[in-house]
């Protein structure tokens, strides 16, 4: 079947209207992911004080990474204690947990010059 040019311009905007829908919808659910992270963040400050400071980083924090649908929330957490990683876990999003703690000094630089501080003590 051959397309018309007509066709072919219909299925393009068609296309771009889906794409850009798309977009707006992973946008909305980023800002909800970040919504949802200052929620944690306040509950974890509020339950658990040994934790000294608390850093969002990855999809959900940088723009220049993509988000996806499954993205995550990540936090890179100093101090802290198991009361802290429970609240979490609670969560409906799926948030991975990095204890700065333990991690490499690369890892700690990259986070801290890429992240954004949630919460400090």
């Amino acid at each position: 079947m051959e397309w018309t040019a007509e066709q072919i311009r219909d299925a393009a905007q068609r296309r771009l209207k889906k794409d850009t829908q798309r977009q707006a919808m992973l946008e909305e659910r980023r800002v909800a992911a970040r919504v949802h992270a200052t929620e944690l963040v306040q509950a974890i400050a509020a339950a658990d004080p040994t934790v000294r400071r608390i850093w969002g980083f990855g999809s959900t924090f940088d723009e220049r990474l993509r988000f996806r649908e499954a993205s995550d929330i990540d936090l890179a957490v100093e101090g802290g204690s198991l009361t802290a990683w429970q609240i979490c876990q609670r969560s409906p999003w799926k948030v991975d947990w990095v204890e700065l703690d333990d991690q490499d000094e690369s890892m700690v630089r990259s986070i801290m010059a890429t992240g954004v501080l949630l919460y400090e003590r």
